[in-house]
């Protein structure tokens, strides 16, 4: 199986997560999905959904445009 290339779209929230130590298992107990819907998503293969996005800033400590915004 060929590794996918992470997606910059989600540098900032990679970043976020790094620096407090959450992983994307933790980031998935917390929005009470599966592990692998947080990868599909921070690949760019489906959307975080609004409630998901405030859920993750409240609890990483930073914006929406600070974590979902475009960093182009």
């Amino acid at each position: 199986m060929k590794k996918e290339k992470p997606t910059p779209q989600f540098s900032a929230l990679r970043a976020a997560m790094q620096k407090r130590g959450v992983t994307q298992v933790r980031l998935a107990a917390i929005l009470g999905v599966r592990e692998e819907t947080i990868s599909r998503k921070m690949r760019g293969k489906g959307e975080f959904t609004l409630r998901e996005a405030v859920a993750v800033s409240k609890y990483l400590g930073g914006t929406l445009d600070e974590l979902f915004g475009d960093s182009s």
